[in-house]
């Protein structure tokens, strides 16, 4: 059975994702927001979507996505 391998691309989507998470969602923020009404911060949410564009990660170019693939999708899943 061959082995999968992320491309360089994806490797660079996990570790700007996972940065991005450690600098944003630490424990104590993470347990306000839960103990909040709302219980999201939307400007991390839409910096989610400016800075790293996974928000539209999968949706194509021509819908104003980034035009990536599921396993790309996957990627910044696993991190979250």
């Amino acid at each position: 059975m061959a082995e999968y391998r992320f491309t360089e691309e994806q490797q660079q989507l996990r570790t700007a994702v996972r940065k991005f998470c450690a600098d944003n969602f630490d424990e104590p923020t993470v347990r306000r927001l839960m103990e909040s009404d709302v219980t999201f911060d939307a400007r991390v949410w839409n910096r989610l979507g400016s800075e790293l564009g996974v928000l539209g990660l999968s949706v194509p170019e021509a819908d104003g996505g980034a035009g990536g693939s599921l396993v790309d999708q996957a990627v910044a899943v696993e991190e979250f």
